[in-house]
């Protein structure tokens, strides 16, 4: 397991266990690390193509009646003890 992995994985752990808040952020919208060979990181450049590309693109608009549609469904995968926003 990489380096990267190791310390994805524990970045993951300590947000599911609340011993750390808020602490994913790096891995959302970024670019792709030069030192991880094919990083699939690259959000911070889709999201760019979104709005620039798309100037009535409107963050609520379908994606809330999605989540509404979904949320149902996606809870069943989650434990009950954990808290799913």
């Amino acid at each position: 397991m990489s380096d990267f992995d190791q310390s994805f994985l524990s970045d993951v752990k300590s947000l599911f266990l609340r011993q750390q808040e808020e602490n994913l952020a790096p891995y959302l919208y970024s670019t792709p690390n030069s030192n991880i060979e094919d990083d699939p990181a690259n959000g911070e450049k889709y999201y760019l193509e979104i709005i620039s590309q798309n100037l009535d693109y409107y963050l609520y608009k379908e994606e809330t009646q999605l989540i509404n549609d979904v949320a149902s469904k996606i809870a069943a995968y989650v434990p009950a003890e954990s808290n799913l926003i």
